[in-house]
């Protein structure tokens, strides 16, 4: 490497951190060094000794290593919803990159480890550790497409399911899907209705199946079949299974009874949602008892947008607009006024935290090709999509 200065003399040594450099050699005004940088990680000070004096440690003598990816903390994961945590030395001021993409990042990041969201692409990709250092060397990462929820999720044959997935496109283009089977029975028809939809029509059987969608980017780990998200108006069947269920009075979603209970036996049970929004947990009443706790006892509903602010603009330029609601934690898709922002694209919309008790999310909307008017907007989750607020367009 190259270090300019002035001062430099006929016979300088260099240290990068206190570690001598080697192959050190000056130019005959003593204002430039060539050299070897000794091994070393993370950002060091470089210092300059020449006729007995050495160089002060200022910001612009520090250099930076290139960083060392150790390991992964999973190789395999579901696009958008796979936590990956990176672990290695020098990961000063980083980005992530899988593939292509740039990964979101999830916590703050120490030197030597980093936790981000392996973002929406398919098949093995190689992921990279990037710093003013340079590059780290590659570990691969393999992504397996994943259902995310199906909708309704019982029926009889011929009933028609909406299926929302991750990893079911690549850069907005939905892929071919090949087969969608229910237990070991295909579909009687397949339609791609999205970028991450897909619609199947219910084939001949019995019971509870595993629901697998098989796509040119691989299948889906089996889906349950077991539904956990519905409509913020309710109205959504669930059969819940379990154990003691006889004589039940009634099923609480976060304190609202659900409607329509049937108990047919012991060890399970159906009810409809009531209204609600966001995650609530799910207790069954008995005569002296009520259900315990359980991890999985609980229903998310679908999301609710409650205010655009601002809820209009001119569409003589591009602006910031704020969406305030429920339900907006796993976002899918935003659909504004005719414009998909996706997964895939999220750097066109970031989520916030809660303000007066309802999430956030802002994007940078863009005029439609339409021109002025007042157009839907919706917001996609696992759980369904919101109902359409208004957003208008002005000239």
């Amino acid at each position: 490497m190259q270090i300019t200065g002035e001062g430099f003399g006929t016979n300088p040594s260099v240290a990068f951190g206190g570690v001598a450099a080697t192959g050190v050699s000056v130019n005959s005004a003593g204002t430039q060094i060539v050299c070897t940088a000794p091994a070393g990680k993370g950002a060091v000070n470089v210092s300059v000794t020449a006729s007995g004096a050495t160089s002060p440690a200022v910001e612009a003598s520090r250099y930076c290593y290139a960083p060392v990816l150790t390991a992964l903390s999973n190789y395999t994961g579901k696009p958008l919803i796979t936590q990956v945590t990176l672990i290695g030395e020098g990961f000063i001021a980083q980005s992530v990159m899988f593939g292509a993409l740039s990964a979101r990042q999830v916590q703050p990041s120490t030197t030597s480890s980093v936790t981000v969201w392996a973002p929406v692409t398919l098949g093995r990709v190689p992921v990279v550790v990037m710093t003013p250092g340079g590059t780290s060397n590659a570990l691969d990462f393999t992504y397996v497409p994943a259902v995310l929820s199906i909708t309704p999720s019982y029926g009889t044959q011929g009933t028609v399911v909406r299926i929302v997935g991750a990893g079911l496109s690549v850069d907005g283009q939905p892929l071919n899907v090949q087969s969608v089977t229910f237990g070991i029975t295909p579909a009687l028809n397949v339609w791609t209705k999205g970028t991450d939809e897909v619609w199947a029509e219910v084939p001949a059987g019995a019971g509870t199946v595993p629901v697998v969608v098989k796509t040119a980017g691989g299948s889906t780990a089996n889906w349950s079949g077991a539904l956990f998200g519905g409509a913020p108006a309710g109205g959504t069947p669930l059969k819940i299974t379990g154990s003691g269920f006889t004589g039940a009075t009634a099923v609480m979603f976060d304190g609202v009874p659900g409607l329509y209970l049937n108990v047919p036996n012991d060890n399970e049970l159906t009810v409809t949602t009531p209204p609600g929004t966001g995650e609530v947990p799910v207790v069954v009443r008995l005569p002296l008892a009520v259900s315990g706790p359980h991890e999985g006892a609980t229903f998310t509903y679908g999301p609710v947008v409650k205010s655009l602010d601002p809820n209009s603009l001119s569409v003589q330029r591009n602006g910031r607009v704020w969406i305030t609601g429920k339900g907006l934690d796993r976002i899918l898709s935003i659909d504004f006024c005719g414009t998909r922002y996706g997964a895939e694209t999220y750097g066109t919309w970031w989520a916030h935290g809660m303000l007066n008790g309802a999430r956030t999310v802002h994007l940078q909307a863009t005029p439609p090709t339409d021109g002025p008017g007042t157009y839907d907007v919706t917001v996609t989750t696992p759980e369904g999509t919101s109902a359409p607020v208004s957003f208008t367009w002005t000239t």
